[in-house]
């Protein structure tokens, strides 16, 4: 945090936009990831398999 302004001003306005874009972008893609995980989590689980699994069994009796 000390070192903030030396390295604005090395960057400059463009530099820091750029930067900034780039550090969005990265932080969308973790959050997109988490986003997946979870989801592929539950999809995998026990609780969301259990109804389809019935339903299959049902159809074949």
């Amino acid at each position: 945090m000390k070192g903030a302004p030396y390295i604005s001003k090395a960057l400059g306005v463009t530099g820091l936009d750029a930067l900034t874009r780039i550090m969005g972008f990265i932080l969308i893609c973790i959050a997109f990831q988490f986003v997946f995980d979870g989801l592929g989590g539950y999809l995998a689980s026990e609780r969301f398999m259990e109804p389809i699994l019935e339903a299959i069994s049902l159809n074949k009796a």
